[in-house]
């Protein structure tokens, strides 16, 4: 939620182009991004409004941990454009949203993971990018599970350059785009918290339970 509780995170459509990272999601939902924890492992979904069989792009969600609204630490992301995987990366730069930067060096990517094993990319009849990391690693990489989120998508893997939620800017402040806090307890094996059951099915392969928003929304998700 944002504003208080008062408000699905959202986003306008048809903001920006291609449809594959147009964030999707109303005021009074439903909302243009969901988190959940499944088997250990922090999920987030992002709503889109078109899908490509092909993405080149990135999907990012953004953490917050250290209270400074000015600044963001940490990044989560989809990074079809350039390294083909899910990483997780340090992130300086602000106090606008374009001036977010996300450090790419060795240094700087602290986890990395398999697009196969820790995201699912526009499952069958749904416009949806799921990420994952382990509730363990993120615990241990950022000293907290308290965190206000920030999901947004690029052309680059570096920066943000497409869809800023909340129908923002790149000039923007960081803190107009940020979630209500989130305090995101720790899973319990082979079972579903947050309200979205089934998000995620990790396994070999992560793979996405609802064909439709509507059956998202039937399963009481958390959003924001």
């Amino acid at each position: 939620m944002v504003n208080g509780g008062t408000q699905y995170y959202y986003d306008p459509q048809n903001d920006v182009s291609p449809a594959s990272v147009d964030l999707l999601g109303d005021a009074s939902g439903p909302a243009c991004a969901f988190w959940a924890l499944y088997d250990n492992h922090i999920q987030f979904r992002l709503a889109v409004s078109g899908t490509s069989q092909n993405p080149q792009a990135v999907w990012q969600v953004f953490f917050d941990t250290g209270g400074d609204t000015n600044t963001l630490e940490y990044v989560l992301q989809l990074d079809l454009k350039v390294d083909n995987r899910v990483e997780f990366a340090r992130v300086t730069g602000g106090p606008t949203l374009g001036q977010v930067s996300v450090g790419t060096a060795d240094t700087d990517v602290l986890w990395t993971g398999a697009p196969a094993d820790y995201a699912n990319v526009f499952p069958a009849n749904a416009r949806y990018v799921d990420i994952a990391i382990p509730y363990s690693t993120f615990v241990a990489l950022t000293g907290t599970s308290s965190v206000r989120l920030l999901f947004t998508t690029s052309a680059n893997h570096n920066n943000i350059n497409k869809d800023f939620p909340l129908g923002l800017a790149s000039s923007d402040p960081i803190n107009d785009g940020l979630s209500d806090n989130v305090v995101i307890p720790e899973p319990s094996p082979g079972m579903a918290a947050g309200g979205l059951l089934l998000l995620l099915a990790l396994g070999n392969k992560l793979r996405s339970q609802p064909t439709m928003r509507q059956a998202a929304l039937r399963q009481s998700p958390t959003p924001y």
